[in-house]
């Protein structure tokens, strides 16, 4: 887990609603303007928590919001070294499969 993937998964839970990746750039260049990260990182780290269960998409718009696996790794439930490596459905639940996020 990077500074940054907390800064998106901190945002998300605040903003309480889906953002395109385009949003989450300019709203954490707001936030911290010392810190300003190129669009293509945002994505591939928005990926990332995609692929370990941390973030959603919405529909076919692109637009992400916080999982409750997310919600469940900022309340503290989940430990950044126990994070999902992926989630695959099973019986309609997500099933983790606990790995590192790099």
């Amino acid at each position: 887990m990077r500074l940054i993937d907390e800064r998106i998964l901190e945002l998300l839970k605040v903003e309480d609603r889906a953002l395109r990746s385009e949003v989450i750039k300019d709203r954490l260049g707001e936030l911290s303007p010392h810190l300003e990260y190129p669009k293509q990182y945002i994505d591939a780290r928005l990926d990332r928590l995609l692929h370990h269960g941390l973030v959603e998409t919405e529909g076919e718009s692109w637009k992400y919001r916080l999982s409750e696996h997310g919600v469940s790794y900022l309340n503290g439930v989940l430990d950044a070294n126990d994070l999902p490596a992926s989630v695959e459905e099973h019986s309609g639940k997500p099933e983790l499969k606990i790995d590192r996020i790099d």
